[in-house]
């Protein structure tokens, strides 16, 4: 990216030279502190406070890196076997940046369970609050916007299968087919959220569905 004058403008803290403008800047994730159970981030410039723009320099770039598909189709007779496999290597946002501060009366992920104690001090996520916490409500939200919010979400998805037989022509009926028909049976992916295609709030994941049917001709 070419940004004449970028350090003069309202974008100096989005965007970089050099890097594309879907990057974003996350603060680093370093875990949850031992001792107080409080999410800790990297703090850069050592002024003993979490700040933006001086300690979210973390650069991550969103998006698709690439993609692709493989589909075939075998035939045997009378049957015939078709099917499309779709592959993303990409990197997003995945369920940590839509969060909010654990015990809030909202849905959550089961993972949320796992937060940190004496008892299980390798919980993933602060301890519950039970009213307004100005501190974890501040630490919450640098937690969705930092390392710990981005990741690979890279799948290989199996989009379609199809079976079908046709019979064999005779006098009454030209052609016919029996075909059974499945969208989006299988996911192979290590995405921490809904679904590796829509990583937006807002958005239903692809159903997984199945379609029987006959086609003919007289």
């Amino acid at each position: 990216m070419s940004f004449p004058d970028l350090e003069g403008s309202t974008y100096t803290n989005k965007y970089v030279i050099g890097y594309p403008i879907s990057i974003q800047k996350l603060y680093n994730y370093e875990g949850i502190g031992p001792e107080t159970g409080l999410y800790t981030f990297t703090d850069y410039n050592e002024d003993g406070r979490i700040s933006s723009p001086e300690d979210n320099r973390v650069i991550k770039k969103i998006g698709i890196k690439y993609f692709g598909g493989w589909s075939n189709q075998l035939a045997y007779k009378q049957w015939q076997f078709s099917f499309l496999l779709q592959f993303v290597n990409q990197e997003q946002w995945n369920y940590n940046s839509q969060m909010l501060t654990p015990g809030s009366m909202n849905n959550q992920p089961v993972e949320v369970l796992n937060v940190w104690s004496e008892d299980n001090p390798n919980g993933e996520y602060m301890p519950y609050t039970s009213g307004a916490n100005s501190e974890k409500n501040r630490l919450q939200t640098y937690f969705r916007n930092s390392t710990a919010a981005v990741g690979d979400v890279s799948f290989i998805r199996l989009k379609n299968v199809q079976l079908s037989y046709r019979l064999p022509v005779n006098t009454y009926i030209r052609d016919m087919q029996f075909y059974v028909q499945g969208q989006n049976l299988l996911t192979f992916t290590n995405y921490f959220g809904i679904d590796p295609e829509f990583t937006l709030r807002g958005f239903l994941p692809p159903l997984r569905t199945w379609s029987f049917g006959i086609q003919f001709n007289f």
